[in-house]
């Protein structure tokens, strides 16, 4: 299998799927596509897509995937005008770069990146 254990797709819980494809489409400008009733695909336009689904319950515990944004603050204040929280704030990972932790309305914790 090429690109084996590379990410390929994400889902991430949601109670309200319409509220989460605003989220994240204003956060992030990811397209999404029905899939399902309990289902939305999305494309993040780098290669790795997902799906929000109703059949899993958001959890902070769950898998933390981080998310490249070129700007750690201004997507921080983004994330608080959207509905979302701030669990840690820009931190240096020690060389290549910097992140930071959000939780989105729904109660998951995604992670954000940044080059240094």
């Amino acid at each position: 299998m090429r690109g084996e254990g590379r990410i390929v797709h994400v889902n991430i819980p949601s109670r309200d799927l319409e509220e989460s494809r605003q989220f994240y489409g204003a956060l992030f400008g990811w397209e999404f596509t029905p899939n399902a009733e309990h289902y939305v695909l999305f494309s993040d336009r780098g290669g790795i897509g997902g799906g929000l689904t109703t059949r899993a319950s958001p959890t902070k515990e769950g898998v933390l995937l981080f998310i490249a944004v070129a700007d750690i603050p201004e997507t921080l204040e983004r994330v608080r005008r959207a509905g979302g929280s701030v669990e840690l704030e820009k931190t240096p990972v020690g060389g290549p770069g910097f992140y930071a932790v959000f939780i989105d309305p729904h109660g998951n914790r995604i992670g954000i990146y940044s080059d240094a």
